[in-house]
């Protein structure tokens, strides 16, 4: 199974990437990084813009969205997402990847921070807006700078690049502003239904939760659990519960005191060793080595 963490090929000194309609450009001289493929979360913030139309559904922390020409979806670090299998969504999207301390706010008087889009999604759990026309025509010209600019790599590029995302962030505020008044989109019965269980999920991230407990809860069977899940998720359940765990224990690990074993027993891991071997595997360092990393 591809790592849960994985960030693409880039330069240290450039922790930036853009996939632009099936071209990845990493802002590095040399080949280009390669696609894209399994990502599930990762600690750079993300920007996917669809250009085309081409149906399917993109999973974002609990929710689900219908893919439409000219959404643009903002997705957090840390943040688990996948869109649904089988489709040829990267030929017809945009996918912007950076490290938020790119990113630096300068204090001006006002109540601003170009970071704030990806925060006020997270707190709002609303990851997705339609965009009309002309609000899709102007990210596209962002895009379509950004894209200049790493392909071209002339004298101060990535100064250049880096002055766009600043510009194409403005945008998704004013962006967000606007759709925040706007109605909410309604969902699918099957959506609603595994949104619980996701909600579920999380509150039981300590308990066994296996297969067949889920679907009890779900009044299914497992064999439909499972199925409606993957279509759904992208996920297979175990998958699934990996990475919400992972992902706790992180946050867990970063902010809290307490020792690894209890962490490890609060995030639902069968044994110590078992939680160590996880955590290795896919995010690259020890549970000791990750605290020991984000407090240093």
């Amino acid at each position: 199974m591809t790592a849960f963490q994985k960030i693409p090929d880039h330069d240290p000194q450039f922790p930036f990437f853009l996939y632009y309609k099936g071209t990845p450009f990493n802002g590095k001289r040399g080949r280009p990084a390669p696609e894209r493929k399994g990502y599930h979360f990762h600690h750079w913030h993300e920007i996917v813009f669809i250009h085309i139309d081409v149906g399917g559904t993109f999973f974002i922390n609990q929710n689900f969205y219908d893919i439409q020409q000219n959404d643009i979806f903002i997705i957090p670090g840390g943040t688990i997402h996948r869109s649904a299998p089988g489709q040829r969504l990267p030929h017809y999207s945009s996918v912007l990847l950076f490290d938020p301390a790119l990113v630096h706010d300068i204090a001006l008087g006002e109540s601003f921070g170009y970071l704030d889009a990806f925060h006020q999604c997270e707190r709002d759990e609303k990851y997705r807006f339609a965009l009309h026309a002309q609000q899709g025509g102007v990210i596209e010209q962002y895009l379509s700078g950004i894209q200049h600019e790493l392909a071209a790599m002339t004298a101060g590029y990535r100064f250049r690049a880096l002055n766009l995302l600043h510009q194409l962030l403005m945008e998704l505020l004013q962006i967000r502003v606007q759709e925040a008044s706007g109605p909410t989109v309604k969902q699918s019965k099957s959506h609603i239904w595994m949104k619980d269980i996701l909600t579920y999920i999380d509150s039981r991230l300590h308990e066994d939760l296996s297969l067949p407990c889920l679907a009890e809860q779900a009044l299914v069977s497992p064999a439909h659990f499972s199925r409606v899940f993957k279509k759904l998720t992208g996920f297979q359940v175990t998958e699934y519960l990996l990475t919400k765990r992972i992902l706790q224990a992180k946050d867990l690990l970063k902010q809290g005191d307490g020792s690894i074993s209890s962490i490890a027993e609060q995030c639902g891991f069968q044994s110590l060793s078992h939680f160590h071997r996880m955590f290795r595997r896919h995010i690259g360092l020890t549970p000791g080595q990750y605290r020991s990393h984000m407090r240093g």
